[in-house]
């Protein structure tokens, strides 16, 4: 049986099958883009400079913390890199 669901949902839970997550549970890994980065001789800060975001961004990159969508695609298409090359999501 699926956990009854209260009236007032909580925006920040999120059912998956009969299991109840948190954000905290799911996680995003930019190891695939660190890699990729080792194997160009770059460095995160190259990379901001070819995306042109913000410091904050990049400080939050190397702590595999979520960044927008609109983020991830501007380092698929400076890089030419499919989006799996770039995160992996975990749970």
């Amino acid at each position: 049986m699926y956990p009854r669901i209260p009236e007032a949902v909580n925006e920040n839970l999120f059912y998956t099958d009969r299991k109840l997550l948190y954000p905290h549970d799911m996680g995003i890994s930019f190891e695939p883009l660190r890699i990729e980065l080792v194997k160009r001789g770059m460095r995160l800060s190259d990379l901001r400079k070819m995306i042109r975001c913000s410091s904050a961004t990049i400080v939050r990159i190397s702590h595999d913390q979520p960044v927008s969508l609109d983020v991830i695609v501007r380092i698929c298409r400076a890089l030419e890199l499919p989006i799996e090359r770039v995160i992996r999501i975990t749970w």
